[in-house]
């Protein structure tokens, strides 16, 4: 699955413009047009962390759609947002092993 996404943070793969993410059931790559294989790079998601999913709020950057929901993520000590329409935050949530209302369950690694 592609589709538009915001990547928001101090991390080398983020951007102020919107990328297209490919996403899953484990990997999200990131990449500056719709065709995954021109300047893709793999997100590291072995060290995201999804905090909260919620809503765009108005403190938010203007430039992410209003109706879009942003999941709060952590990289190690940094914060980042990822940001992209509802229809498309259940398959970022999949790659990442967070739980929605709508994925299946993931038993925790251990």
């Amino acid at each position: 699955m592609t589709f538009e996404a915001y990547l928001l943070g101090d991390r080398p793969y983020c951007r102020p413009v919107p990328v297209f993410l490919s996403a899953s059931r484990t990997t999200l790559h990131v990449s500056p047009t719709e065709v995954k294989e021109l300047r893709r790079r793999a997100l590291p998601t072995e060290h995201l962390v999804i905090v909260r999913i919620r809503r765009r709020s108005r403190t938010d950057p203007r430039s992410i759609p209003p109706s879009w929901q942003l999941a709060e993520c952590r990289d190690g000590q940094a914060d980042l947002l990822v940001a992209c329409a509802p229809a498309h935050m259940r398959y970022v949530a999949l790659a990442l092993g967070a739980q929605t209302s709508d994925s299946p369950s993931r038993a925790p690694a251990g």
